[in-house]
């Protein structure tokens, strides 16, 4: 198994702990009110090997998927989350 696919447990009890009393479709707005409470943005990642700022996580449009509101070169765009890779936040824990 490559390195980017192993198991990080201390992000799975983080998943868990958020999402605890959120069921099925639910879970997602957990996730973006963590975000709204604990993060603090902008955070740096990369997308298609650039570098962008995360400004915000939340739902998009009723996907079922978290999305990346991001800023490059004074510019917004939307990105499901998950095609984000390399997010660097400050502290890591957030």
């Amino acid at each position: 198994m490559s390195e980017g696919r192993q198991t990080n447990r201390h992000l799975d009890e983080l998943i868990d702990e958020i999402t605890v009393d959120f069921y099925d479709d639910e879970q997602l707005q957990g996730v973006e009110n963590a975000s709204d409470e604990d993060a603090s943005f902008p955070v740096s990642g990369t997308v298609v090997g650039e570098r962008v700022d995360i400004v915000q996580i939340g739902q998009g449009d009723g996907r079922r998927e978290l999305i990346a509101t991001r800023r490059r070169a004074g510019r917004r765009y939307e990105t499901a989350l998950l095609g984000i890779s390399d997010i660097r936040a400050d502290p890591p824990g957030c």
